[in-house]
């Protein structure tokens, strides 16, 4: 989970939105603007909800998706290595 000097950065780096919230769920946590969630921090990585064409914005610039996947199935898929 993100510590809370990344929170704190991330803060920072949305501060032009207004007051920001974070709010730990699921081992990451959300991020939010008005009460409205925009991202997703998992691992120390920001995830920002997007449409079309800021998420081909995005990846021109080599970023990529959050692909969330059970424990259950990770550790499946280790084992039928």
């Amino acid at each position: 989970m993100a510590g809370d000097s990344f929170h704190d950065f991330v803060r920072e780096l949305f501060a032009g939105l207004g007051p920001i919230q974070i709010k730990r769920m699921f081992g990451g946590a959300g991020v939010y603007a008005e009460g409205r969630m925009f991202a997703l921090l998992a691992d120390e990585v920001i995830y920002l909800k997007a449409d079309a064409a800021l998420k081909a914005a995005l990846e021109v610039q080599g970023c990529g998706p959050f692909v969330w996947a059970p424990q259950a199935a990770r550790a499946r898929a280790r084992a039928w290595r």
